[in-house]
This record gives C-alpha cells, sequence and structure tokens, in this order.
C-alpha cells in the first residue's frame, strides 16, 4: 500500500526543492537575509523605539509590495 502523505511526483518534489529552506542554498540564504537585517537595524538605532517600529513596518510594507510587484510582472509575462 502507498503511503498517501508521501510525495511520489518528481516534478512537484523538483519545484519544492527551489525554494527556500528546501533549497540547497537555504541556510546560507537564511543567514544573507540576518546580516540585511543587522545592517537595517545599526541604522535605524538613532530613533526612538516608536520610530523604529513605524521604518521596520513601512519597510516590510515596501518589502510585499516588491514581492507582489515581482508575481504581477511573473504572470503577465
Amino acid at each position: 500500500m502507498t503511503d498517501r502523505t508521501k510525495n511520489t511526483n518528481p516534478e512537484i518534489s523538483a519545484k519544492i526543492a527551489g525554494i527556500g529552506y528546501l533549497s540547497p542554498r537555504g541556510e546560507e540564504l537564511k543567514e544573507v537575509a540576518q546580516m540585511e537585517l543587522s545592517f537595517v537595524r545599526e541604522h535605524i538605532q538613532g530613533y526612538t523605539e516608536n520610530e523604529r517600529i513605524f521604518i521596520l513596518d513601512v519597510l516590510n510594507g515596501y518589502i510585499a509590495g516588491v514581492l507582489l510587484e515581482n508575481e504581477q510582472h511573473e504572470l503577465k509575462g
């Protein structure tokens, strides 16, 4: 009997393997993200806690916007 919780489709496995933590470079990319966050945190230290929260919130929106914009370009392309 086949275990239905296991993925047996190699095409799906190949697509999943390219995503984030599952990719061969996942840990390396996670470290890059940590370094970039450290860079941002270092540069906003001169602001009050509320100002830092605001800056990070705005940055979060910008990042989401860039991601959504890229997805829309891919869908049109």
